[in-house]
């Protein structure tokens, strides 16, 4: 086994990139007066 830190793939990158825009857009429609629901983490 080697024990050299794991470069992430570019796509894995890519990946965490989109998810974090996503979850900004999402975070920031849900401000107080737009959400429908309590809580954004129940929505896991």
């Amino acid at each position: 086994m080697h024990n050299e830190p794991v470069d992430f793939d570019p796509a894995v990158k890519e990946i965490a990139h989109e998810l974090r825009r996503l979850f900004r857009r999402y975070r920031a429609a849900l401000r107080p007066g737009n959400a429908p629901w309590p809580e954004p983490d129940s929505a896991r």
